[in-house]
Order: C-alpha cells, then sequence, then structure tokens
C-alpha cells in the first residue's frame, strides 16, 4: 500500500502579501495588485508573477474565490453581524506618538472591513510649503443594530437545538424545559406536523 505524499504546511502570509491577495481578487491583474499592495512600482510584473507562484497566496487566492462563490448561510450571516457587533476602534488603530490613536490600514483585513460603514480621506496642500497632510477617518457601522438583528438569529438557533436534543434524549429533556421552552417546543412540534 502507498502512502498519500504528506499535505506541506503552509507558511502564513506576511501583511503585504495578505494585501496582495485582496487587491489580485478585485480585478486579476497582478501586477497592479503588486502596486496597490505596496511592492515596489518598478518591478510590480515581475512581484505579481512571484507572488502568484508562492503556495500560500495560490492557497489564499483559492480559498478566497471557494468562499465568495459559496452560498450565503445562517452560519454566514451571522458571522458577519457578529463581525460588526464585536467591531471596536482598536481593532483599526494604533497607539501613536503621545498616546494619540493613529488609523493602520494595513491591520484592516477582509472580515473586519465590514464593519467599516464610512472611510475618509482629506488632503490638504499648505500653499506656502507645498507639504500634503492627509487626514483619514472612519465609522463603525451600527453596533446595536447588529445586535439587535443577531439576537433572534441566536434565539431561533437555541430553539432548534432545543428540538433536536428533545427529539434524541426524549422526555427526560423535555422535562428539563421551563414552561415558556416547552411552549416553543409544541409549538415546533406542531409546525412540523407531530
Amino acid at each position: 500500500m502507498s502512502k498519500a505524499a504528506p499535505t506541506p504546511v503552509l507558511k502564513p502570509l506576511r501583511l503585504r502579501q495578505q494585501r496582495f491577495v485582496h487587491e489580485y481578487l478585485v480585478d486579476g491583474n497582478a501586477a497592479a495588485a503588486a502596486r496597490r499592495a505596496g511592492y515596489e512600482v518598478k518591478r510590480s510584473k515581475s512581484y505579481g508573477c512571484e507572488m502568484l507562484k508562492k503556495p500560500a497566496v495560490k492557497a489564499a487566492v483559492a480559498a478566497e474565490r471557494a468562499r465568495r462563490a459559496a452560498p450565503m448561510s445562517r452560519e454566514s450571516v451571522m458571522a458577519a453581524l457578529r463581525q460588526v457587533a464585536e467591531a471596536n476602534v482598536l481593532d483599526y488603530a494604533r497607539t501613536g506618538p503621545g498616546g494619540a490613536l493613529e488609523l493602520d490600514l494595513w491591520r484592516l483585513e477582509r472580515d473586519r472591513a465590514g464593519a467599516v460603514k464610512e472611510l475618509t480621506v482629506v488632503e490638504q496642500t499648505d500653499p506656502k510649503s507645498g507639504a500634503v497632510t492627509r487626514t483619514v477617518g472612519f465609522k463603525l457601522a451600527d453596533r446595536s443594530a447588529a445586535l439587535i438583528k443577531l439576537l433572534p438569529m441566536l434565539e431561533a438557533r437555541d430553539e432548534a437545538a432545543g428540538l433536536a436534543r428533545g427529539r434524541r434524549d426524549g422526555i427526560a429533556a423535555v422535562a428539563a424545559l421551563t414552561a415558556e421552552q416547552f411552549g416553543r417546543f409544541r409549538e415546533g412540534l406542531a409546525r412540523a406536523g407531530r
């Protein structure tokens, strides 16, 4: 009997490689993705080709394409709402000199970016010196709205779990239900035609 070759362990992507994967999936242009990810402009074409040859980058691109192609499920909706509900300004910023918060867009991963409602960039040029000042701001999505949407989904999931537990464990599980839970259990049985 032949042994299967062990699956190679892929190195985690560095931050710039993660950005490359994200940018590559925008338009499928490796050179443009390399430029947008922060690689040297003059060598962006070769960097793009190099990136696509790396097993970890290829795997990340394939995984993200598969994730985007998969149909949305209840679990994926709940996960997205949870990302918004758990978003915190410290996920997107770092403490700068003097304790001031500085927005760190390199830390902005795809999943966490879903919680950003608005991103603004304002550039001002000083007429005397020609120095450019860039101010970046953002607003997070409404956390309470995400929690309000998520709560019924969590409750529905628990009710379904209770019904499944009742079917599996029989009378002992039903006897352990509160009056309210028992009422929902009976309604669930009625909907199921039992």
